[in-house]
């Protein structure tokens, strides 16, 4: 019961006193202190924890699944004649597109010499 409403909190975003909270927010807050409990009591009732490929391939599913939703939410303001809409949401789904090289951290290294950029740094000259 408390994972589904996690889940719609996720979604949706919660109520926290006076105000409402965003979904992103809500999502961390579960996986920093909701999901390590629950699996943990899956571990206990003998069932094993999700492995990291586990849930990239759940996810990478997932993806493919709302894709073809989407596109078929897309195909039907099209069929109503909103094209205009229609084509506005096609492009946004491709261009706001998160892959791997868009999320890859950057890895701390030394630089180059020929990476690291050009300061120059003016001083006074003094007449002797």
């Amino acid at each position: 019961m408390e994972e589904m409403e996690l889940r719609e909190k996720s979604k949706h975003g919660g109520k926290a006193g006076d105000y409402d909270t965003d979904p992103a927010w809500e999502y961390e807050w579960y996986r920093k202190y909701h999901r390590p409990i629950h699996e943990l009591l899956r571990q206990w009732c003998g069932h094993r924890a999700a492995t990291l490929h586990e849930r990239l391939t759940a996810s990478e599913a997932e993806n493919i699944r709302l894709e073809a939703l989407v596109n078929r939410l897309i195909d039907a303001l099209a069929d109503e004649g909103n094209l205009d809409l229609a084509h506005t949401m096609a492009q946004e789904l491709q261009d706001d597109r998160i892959t791997p090289e868009s999320v890859r951290p950057v890895v701390e290294r030394p630089l180059h010499p020929s990476e690291i950029p050009v300061r120059y740094v003016t001083r006074r000259r003094h007449w002797g």
